[in-house]
């Protein structure tokens, strides 16, 4: 087969276990980063979920949009199957990221926004 003729089959039987693991660690992640924010760091609802959970849910089916293009893209000029690049909250980094420059700004600064 030669490169640029390949057919991208978007789903795949198998792809459902692989959705189903990524949606529930995204999921998880991203209830944990909340209730951190609201009850470690104690910012108010309304930035918790009408900021930040958002927020992070569009920048992560962006993230994945994004890899699926370009798994189809290069699946195309390979001429055969490659494997998207799973996207989401990285748990070891948000853990970091939270406790290392949001959780330190918002308690010195008692700013949400600026946190």
């Amino acid at each position: 087969m030669r490169a640029g003729s390949y057919n991208y089959a978007l789903f795949s039987r198998s792809d459902f276990s692989a959705f189903w693991a990524l949606f529930t660690d995204n999921l998880i992640n991203l209830m944990v980063l909340a209730g951190i924010c609201q009850f470690v760091f104690g910012m108010p609802a309304e930035i918790v979920f009408g900021r930040i959970v958002p927020g992070a849910a569009v920048a992560i089916l962006a993230g994945i949009a994004v890899y699926v293009g370009l798994a189809k893209r290069a699946a195309k000029q390979h001429g055969r199957d490659v494997t998207a690049l799973p996207y989401g909250i990285s748990t070891p980094v948000m853990f970091v990221y939270l406790f290392g420059v949001i959780g330190p700004i918002y308690w010195s600064t008692n700013d949400p926004m600026l946190a």
